[in-house]
This record gives structure tokens, sequence and C-alpha cells, in this order.
């Protein structure tokens, strides 16, 4: 059922993200949605489809602190070595866990190379937070102006890869290339709204992440115990 709730959330999120800047029917001055109302607007060349007038482009870099050179990769006979509960994350999810960390709060990750794009060639992004450990393997990113970390997965998550990757058979997308990417420069009145709405629903999403790594822990604790017979369930 969390899990369930957890998809619904994300939906939402979605939803939002794409009524208010894709369709552009965020509220206008008069709370009406901006282009179903009349809203004008007008070709950028850059992102190849039109905008709102007076909206501009920016750039990744010009979005987003990069912490790259704090990643610290390690093999899987230091991981053994360093088991824990601090999740170690690759370019898709979470490879271990150990007893340290590297990261302490809330994080984008990018994949960089290796598995760097999803069936439909999108990028592959990943919110972390509290402690946390990552290798090298995806680029960690935090906001450089006043946004959440969802708000800029929302913003990357149809960011053509193919675009921005280099090399066929060990796909990679460099920092670089990363950070000269053009995406759309949201005015800071709409986006601080949309974007408070957008984190209170990752927040919600992550309490409900935390109850099913719970659970799941104490169901691979319990179940065995109950097979062997050596804990019983009260009637």
């Amino acid at each position: 059922m969390n899990r369930k709730k957890i998809a619904e959330l994300e939906a939402l999120a979605k939803t939002i993200y794409d009524y208010w800047f894709v369709q552009f029917d965020f509220p206008d001055k008069n709370g009406k949605p901006y282009k179903s109302s009349g809203g004008k607007m007008v070709w950028n060349d850059q992102l190849k489809r039109e905008i709102p007038d007076e909206w501009k482009t920016c750039t990744i870099g010009q979005l987003c602190h990069c912490h790259d050179s704090k990643r610290i990769p390690l093999s899987g006979k230091q991981r053994i070595e360093m088991k824990g509960d601090i999740p170690y994350y690759g370019a898709t999810g979470v490879m271990d866990h150990v007893d340290k960390y590297i990261f302490d709060g809330e994080y984008l990750l990018f994949a960089e190379d290796g598995s760097v794009m999803t069936e439909n060639g999108f990028p592959i992004l990943q919110i972390i937070s509290g402690k946390t450990w990552v290798n090298n393997h995806a680029h960690v990113l935090s906001p450089r102006i006043k946004c959440s970390v969802k708000f800029l997965q929302l913003h990357f998550r149809n960011i053509p890869v193919r675009k921005i990757k280099t090399g066929s058979i060990q796909p990679k997308v460099t920092k670089e290339n990363l950070f000269s990417f053009n995406v759309l420069s949201i005015p800071t009145t709409i986006l601080c709204k949309a974007d408070n709405i957008l984190d209170a629903i990752q927040k919600r999403i992550e309490i409900l992440e935390q109850t099913v790594v719970s659970l799941t822990h104490h169901r691979d604790t319990l179940l065995p115990l109950l097979m062997n017979g050596q804990v019983e369930v009260a009637g």
C-alpha cells in the first residue's frame, strides 16, 4: 500500500510540473491558467518550442552545484569489509550498504556512465537524502538557485541523453556536456509557488519510503524466525 501511495504521489508531482511548465498553464496574475487564458507565447530557438513571453533559458550549470569531487568508488572487497546500514549508490540505484558516509543531505544523482539512460532515452535520476555514499558513476548535484531537489529531478527528466552523451560501447555523460545543456529558466515567483507544492509531495514520499525500508527489514528479520519456529504469533 505504501508503494502504491508513493507511485500516486510521484504521478501527482509529474502532473503538476507538466501542467505548469510543459503546458504552461501555471496561474497567471489573475489566478487563471496562463496559456489557456491567452497568455502570450514566443518561439525559443534554443529549446525549439514556444515558451511564455519574456521567459528565458539557462544552462544546467547555472542551476546546479556539482559535488563529484567528493565521490569515492569502493571495490566489492572494500564494501564487504565496511558492511553497514548506509546506502551505497551507483548510476542506477543502491548497490550495497556500508558503515560510513560521504554525503549527508538531499542531492540529485544523474547517471554518468554505463547505464546512462532509460529505454526511452531519458536520464536515470535518483533523489538521495540523509547519510549516503556515492561511487563515481553518477553526478551528484544540488540546487544553485532557490528550489528543491524534486524540482530539479522533474526539470531534467526529459533531457534527450543522446544529445549530451559520448561513446557508444561505453556511454558517458561528462560534466562539461551536462552543465552546458540549455533548459527552461523559470521566473522566481512562479518557481517558488510550484516548488512549495512539489517539495511537500517529496517529503511525504520520503516518509513513505522510510516506512517501506523499516517494514521490509522487520519482515526479513522475523520471517526466518517464524519459519524455524523460533518465534510464534500470538493468537
